[in-house]
């Protein structure tokens, strides 16, 4: 029975790993202090009509790895949320997103072959 518990524990704990590790890939830059503060004073404003609006930026990033130069670009982001008396309501316009993998050449040098005539003897 505890060997059970400890193989559900294990995968368990793998998986919410996983998840965490892939979660990142998709997740909104953190805001600007002032977009923090602007999003706060939205949520806890006492009137019945409220907007915030707010874009992120976008990036880019790139670097050599074992299979070639690898660049990861991301686009612009934009979102507006609304509380009014009909409920809430967000609309999200979201970036766009590239992966560009350059491969290295299949032979960077070749040595040239000596035809066997011209070989010195040994």
């Amino acid at each position: 029975m505890q060997s059970i518990l400890l193989m559900f524990g294990a995968a368990g704990t793998a998986l919410s790993f996983t998840a965490s590790c892939f979660g990142q890939l998709e997740e909104i830059p953190p805001p600007s202090y002032n977009a923090q503060r602007a999003y706060r004073q939205f949520l806890t404003s006492p009137y019945r009509f409220r907007t915030y609006s707010g874009t992120y930026p976008g990036y880019t990033t790139g670097g050599f790895t074992p299979y070639g130069y690898e660049q990861y670009s991301q686009g612009p982001g934009y979102i507006h949320d609304e509380i009014s008396p009909r409920g809430y309501s967000r609309y999200q316009v979201h970036p766009s997103r590239q992966r560009v993998v350059v491969p290295y050449p299949e032979e960077i040098y070749t040595v040239p072959e000596v035809p066997y005539w011209a070989a010195p003897f040994p």
